[in-house]
């Protein structure tokens, strides 16, 4: 007659057995540690070290412990390490996109980020490099200025200054956002959007 095979004792269970000699107030029972044993085993899966388990169990304990193995318990519960994130993706391509349509380098061929149907769109008016040059220089000068003159007209139509806490984007921010969003497209060889308070 054979006798059947005794599975080996895991590691959180061994950790957990391991708890009496580390400290003689957490002694806990045969049945306490198979209660335990799949939370010690969660701590282990989420990159925990044996000894950051009986440090997490045996720091601090107060002089005497009544009940060893719901402290244990509430402890493992407690202080649960955080799931390890996976590592995040790696960018392996950069793949150019249109500025106005998004249609991808893929699919259509992009010149100074605008695809060739978006320039069509303008065929009358070319927009050379120092077209370019010249109206994004004029925009960082309007910008600066742009959002006091701004600020006041809307002062005059609110009958008072309004905070920025009071708007959904404050003044400064839109100013930027439009200019911003003109500078990208003079880059792309579009013509400008005219600014609409």
């Amino acid at each position: 007659m054979t006798e059947p095979e005794v599975e080996p004792d895991s590691a959180a269970y061994r950790v957990l057995v391991g708890l009496r000699a580390a400290d003689a107030r957490l002694r806990l029972t045969e049945g306490d540690c198979r209660s335990l044993e799949p939370l010690a085993g969660e701590w282990l899966a989420r990159g925990a070290t044996p000894h950051d388990i009986t440090r997490a169990l045996t720091d601090g304990l107060p002089p005497t412990v009544s009940n060893p193995g719901g402290f244990a318990r509430r402890r493992l519960e407690s202080k649960m390490p955080p799931q390890q994130s996976e590592p995040g993706a790696r960018v392996t391509r950069v793949i150019m996109a249109c500025a106005t349509c998004d249609q991808d380098e893929r699919t259509v061929r992009i010149d100074r980020g605008v695809c060739e149907n978006c320039r069509q769109e303008f065929p009358d008016e070319p927009v050379t490099d120092e077209d370019m040059v010249k109206e994004i220089e004029e925009i960082a000068h309007l910008g600066a200025t742009s959002a006091f003159f701004l600020r006041k007209k809307l002062e005059r139509r609110t009958g008072g200054p309004v905070p920025d806490t009071f708007r959904p984007v404050s003044i400064e921010d839109r100013v930027f956002y439009h200019y911003r969003d003109n500078r990208d497209r003079i880059a792309n060889g579009l013509p400008s959007r005219r600014w609409n308070p």
